[in-house]
C-alpha cells in the first residue's frame, strides 16, 4: 500500500484525547483525586509498617527498610 492511499483514509477530524469542552472538569476532578489517593496510601503504608513492626526493630529502621523496598 502506498502512504498517500492510507493518509486518505485517516478523518481530518480532532484527535484528542480530552477535548476542550472537558479539560476543565478533568483538571479539577484530578486535583480533587490524586491528593485523596495520596492520603490514603500513606494510611496504608503506615498501616502497614505497625502491623509488620516488630519490638526488637526501631520505628527508623522499619521506615528505612520499608522505603527502600519500594
Amino acid at each position: 500500500m502506498e502512504s498517500s492511499y492510507i493518509g486518505q483514509r485517516v478523518p481530518d477530524q480532532p484527535k484528542h484525547l480530552i477535548g476542550p469542552r472537558y479539560y476543565d472538569t478533568y483538571v479539577t476532578v484530578l486535583k480533587m483525586i490524586v491528593p485523596i489517593a495520596a492520603i490514603f496510601a500513606m494510611i496504608s503504608l503506615i498501616a502497614v509498617i505497625f502491623m509488620g513492626y516488630r519490638e526488637e526493630e526501631s520505628i527508623l529502621s522499619t521506615f528505612i527498610n520499608l522505603f527502600s523496598s519500594y
